[in-house]
């Protein structure tokens, strides 16, 4: 439910590696889902999902655990498969950081949770690494990005075609030296 495939779309290249596998080898239930409001919701498994629709008759069925799991969960098991699995891009990690802090802004008692001594904080790179279970410094670069994304310097397209964090740290300091001359 909080995946937005405007802003992380399925990767074709995934999905055609993993239906070649399914063929190969068959399908091996790594996709883990909730029931929330009637309806199942991944929580992680969107590739694998479109290389099934791919690979499989509509009347084929599978088996995919469905787990009891709150909207918290949802989105650190989406998080954290995307990163281990696919070592994601900076357009995943960004959209991850985006949907993370939205969260927490919107669910004062998950930021509760991460505060320490009580003391209110903003919803920082450091709240959102540790409600993400990442490393401080990957928050902060991808809050980085968001910020010029947000403020129209860059645009959200250039960010995701960069292949690499170490790129993407590359071309915000271009953008940050970049002072355009005088007409």
């Amino acid at each position: 439910p909080y995946r937005d495939i405007e802003h992380y779309p399925i990767n074709e290249e995934k999905v055609q590696r993993l239906a070649d596998s399914i063929n190969q080898t068959g399908f091996w239930d790594n996709v883990l889902a909730r029931k929330h409001d009637g309806e199942i919701q991944i929580a992680y498994g969107h590739h694998r999902i479109a290389a099934l629709r791919q690979v499989m008759k509509p009347t084929d069925e599978v088996d995919i655990p469905v787990k009891p799991l709150d909207d918290a969960t949802m989105i650190k098991v989406m998080a954290n498969e995307n990163m281990d699995e696919w070592k994601t891009s900076p357009g995943v990690i960004d959209e991850t950081v985006r949907v993370a802090r939205t969260f927490l802004e919107e669910h004062p008692e998950e930021k509760k949770k991460l505060l320490h001594h009580g003391r209110a904080t903003l919803t920082g790179a450091p709240m959102i690494a540790a409600f993400l279970g990442w490393k401080e410094f990957r928050v902060s670069f991808s809050l980085e990005r968001l910020g010029l994304i947000d403020a129209g310097i860059v645009e959200p397209e250039a960010v995701r075609a960069l292949p690499t964090e170490r790129a993407a740290r590359d071309f915000v300091k271009a953008v940050k030296q970049f002072k355009p001359s005088p007409v």
